[in-house]
């Protein structure tokens, strides 16, 4: 997913980390409705990483830690430490 780093840097998230559903069939497609579940969570494990550099810079402390608790309908707790 991220092999387009080293010559477009930040960029290569427009091609490959933007939840689309024509990259969503693509990747389901070729490597099946698993990858698209690790395609996702690696999508928004990348935008806490960024959102986590935003708050260093503008917050003294920011957080380090974050809790995040599912039930059966989607997200349950969101807790900041």
């Amino acid at each position: 997913m991220d092999e387009g780093y080293k010559t477009l840097r930040h960029s290569h998230r427009i091609e490959r980390h933007t939840p689309i559903s024509d990259y969503q069939h693509y990747v389901e497609r070729r490597y099946g409705k698993k990858a698209v579940i690790e395609w996702m969570i690696h999508i928004a494990l990348d935008n806490l990483e960024t959102a986590h550099k935003l708050a260093i810079r503008e917050y003294k402390t920011p957080h380090t830690k974050m809790v995040v608790l599912f039930g059966k309908n989607g997200i349950k707790k969101c807790q900041f430490e």
